[in-house]
């Protein structure tokens, strides 16, 4: 028997994400709400935080027999407001009940909030890419740094580095966030303006930003010994997220006309062509205010990096020449490929294509459907990419337990 009649709320999840979503009236003020979302192997538990300001952490309660008994399943911490309960090892609609406690810092513990009854169900395709789109999205929107707003390098490291490229990409899925409805327009705006604002100030040298920074003070923060300065991949990273925020919030307000503003300077700051060391006939990844041209990393393909190519070429105001793309891009003598792995040909680059992200890095900017050099088509390598991993996976040569016909690379 319910302890409380469940009441159905708006969940604002498209397309099959939410299979079943239960609020609750009202349970201890300083608990919050209690709302449950279920998934194929698991079950996303939110709610809102208490107002009162000795609450020092929160208790998650689940019952496994219909809401007949509870026991502790975890403790969180004050500020967090969400928690998942993995299911995957016991099978398929599986029915839990949760309830919520806040604990004071002096012990006292909040009466139960009113609890929720979730229950979980199969995915299809649209909802599994739904759940890693919202959840990609909420890793940069709520892990942000909270002075620049920009991407932590990782979530177990040090909270106050924060990455150029990983920026970029947290950028896109703003976008994506925006769009979606998973925030309002005015507050992925207000997070964009936090960004550049910060990234104006931040250390940059010939335009291009270092690969970590202090997301405190804009410091560079050495990524090694000699890579203590610009890092033109990494610039190029994130570059395709701020260009593509300057695309998408196109309205005549003051604030969406600043974000435009700034990234427009940011862009045309980059001295694409002063990275030819000289005028060389290549793109240099590093450049150090102390060590020079130490590093000494020429951009020859095929790697994660065809980007920066792309961008110099299209710079406004420090082009680097278009020829380069041959000259450096292209002038590696194992850029062209004829070998095949697993009856698909990757036309470039090296054992079976290379790593995965080799396909997804400079794609998110730039669409390769249409475009071909003279090795191949871009789209068709990062396909064939993409099967070689799959087929990998299934033929699995180093007999990996974790690896499985449906896996991918």
């Amino acid at each position: 028997m319910y302890l409380y009649e469940p009441i159905p709320i708006f969940c604002a999840l498209q397309r099959g994400y939410v299979r079943r979503c239960f609020s609750s009236r009202p349970g201890a003020r300083s608990a919050g709400r209690l709302d449950g979302y279920s998934l194929e192997s698991h079950i996303e538990l939110q709610w809102q935080a208490g107002t009162d300001p000795g609450i020092g952490s929160y208790q998650i309660f689940r019952s496994i027999d219909g809401g007949q008994t509870y026991s502790l399943l975890k403790t969180v911490g004050n500020t967090t407001t969400l928690a998942l309960d993995w299911t995957g090892d016991g099978g398929q609609s599986l029915t839990r009940n949760y309830r919520l406690k806040a604990v004071k810092t002096n012990g006292q513990t909040s009466d139960f909030s009113a609890g929720v009854q979730v229950q979980t169900g199969p995915m299809d395709d649209e909802a599994l890419l739904d759940m890693v789109q919202r959840y990609t999205f909420r890793y940069f929107w709520d892990y942000g740094h909270p002075l620049s707003g920009l991407a932590r390098e990782r979530n177990n490291g040090n909270p106050d580095i924060v990455t150029t490229g990983g920026s970029g990409f947290g950028i896109m899925a703003l976008i994506v966030g925006a769009e979606r409805g998973w925030v309002s327009r005015e507050a992925a705006v207000n997070r964009m303006i936090q960004i550049v604002s910060f990234l104006q100030l931040a250390d940059r040298f010939h335009g291009v930003f270092p690969h970590w920074m202090d997301g405190a003070s804009g410091n560079v923060v050495p990524f090694s010994q000699y890579d203590d300065g610009a890092d033109l991949v990494e610039t190029a990273f994130l570059l395709q997220g701020l260009l593509a925020a300057r695309q998408y919030f196109d309205r005549d307000t003051p604030l969406e006309s600043a974000v435009r503003d700034v990234i427009t300077g940011l862009w045309e700051d980059v001295e694409w062509d002063w990275f030819r060391k000289n005028g060389g006939p290549a793109l240099y990844w590093h450049w150090s205010p102390n060590y020079g041209w130490q590093m000494n990393f020429q951009l020859r393909g095929f790697f994660e990096a065809q980007i920066v190519y792309i961008l110099a070429a299209a710079s406004p105001t420090h082009p680097a020449p278009g020829t380069l793309y041959q000259s450096g891009w292209m002038a590696n003598g194992g850029y062209c490929s004829t070998s095949s792995y697993f009856g698909y040909r990757p036309y470039c680059g090296g054992y079976g294509g290379g790593p995965l992200f080799f396909a997804h890095y400079s794609y998110l900017g730039f669409d390769p459907r249409r475009w071909k050099d003279a090795c191949c088509n871009y789209f068709n390598r990062n396909k064939n990419c993409a099967l070689i991993q799959w087929e990998y996976a299934k033929v699995n040569p180093e007999n990996t337990v974790v690896m499985m016909p449906t896996a991918g690379g």
